[in-house]
């Protein structure tokens, strides 16, 4: 929720500090790759961008969220 918050105050590296937290919590909560995903994308990190929206997916298969953006061209 924290991370969110700082998102939407487009504070991306304080939402980025919160969303590896979120992970390092529950390693397997899905939907924080893809939260740190687009938070790589919004501070032009592509790389881990990419991999955080992958392990999202290598979670959950059915991870709609992280499949579209991980098929986007503009990364």
């Amino acid at each position: 929720m924290a991370g969110n918050c700082f998102s939407l105050q487009k504070e991306h590296d304080v939402a980025v500090r919160y969303f590896q937290r979120a992970i390092q919590a529950d390693p397997l909560f899905t939907y924080a790759y893809t939260l740190l995903g687009h938070e790589y994308v919004f501070v032009d990190e592509s790389d881990k961008a990419l991999d955080a929206f992958r392990n999202a997916i290598r979670l959950d298969v059915r991870h709609y969220s992280a499949w579209y953006v991980n098929n986007l061209h503009i990364l």
